[in-house]
């Protein structure tokens, strides 16, 4: 009796293994099919160059002034002092400029996080969505290198998720 109960909890567990199953889609693909990352990358990139051409704006004053200054010191006819706050200015202009660099660049990757954030939260659910109407234990992203090693067992989603979020294939 013991066996017979054994045997049967032993088959029950391999059943259970086999029905578990197992998906991969690759996340970055999807995001760039959503309508909502081209308009978040649209405006990204208005932004990008609204920062790009201040910067520019920024570094041709600090051309400039360093262009006077070089003309200064040629010319002889400044004290040391006068050459020291004209050197003084220049140096503002350069640091101001790294740091315009840098914060445009915070002020961009803030911004990509702030509108992308939506998009992946909705592309999230789908995919949870999709793995519980379909039975998935685990679905893998096949868009970061390494993340699977072996999928023959699993089963791309891309489909189902592109579907439940509406997006039209380009095939069709």
């Amino acid at each position: 009796m013991k066996k017979l109960l054994l045997l049967c909890c032993l088959a029950g567990l391999a059943f259970s293994v086999q029905a578990q199953r197992y998906g991969h889609l690759n996340f970055s693909g999807l995001l760039a099919q959503m309508s909502e990352s081209a308009a978040a990358e649209s405006e990204l990139q208005t932004l990008n160059d609204q920062l790009v051409a201040e910067g520019e704006k920024m570094l041709e004053e600090f051309e400039v002034a360093a262009k006077e200054f070089q003309e200064a010191q040629a010319s002889e006819n400044f004290s040391p002092n006068q050459l020291r706050l004209m050197a003084e200015g220049v140096e503002a202009k350069r640091q101001g400029v790294l740091n315009f660099e840098q914060e445009a660049a915070q002020k961009l990757e803030q911004r990509r996080a702030e509108l992308l954030e939506p998009v992946v939260e909705k592309a999230q659910q789908a995919i949870e969505d999709v793995a519980q109407a379909n039975g998935f234990l685990m679905i893998f992203d096949t868009g970061v290198f390494n993340a699977v090693l072996y999928a023959k067992e699993s089963e791309d989603i891309m489909d189902m998720v592109k579907e439940k979020l509406g997006i039209v294939s380009e095939e069709e």
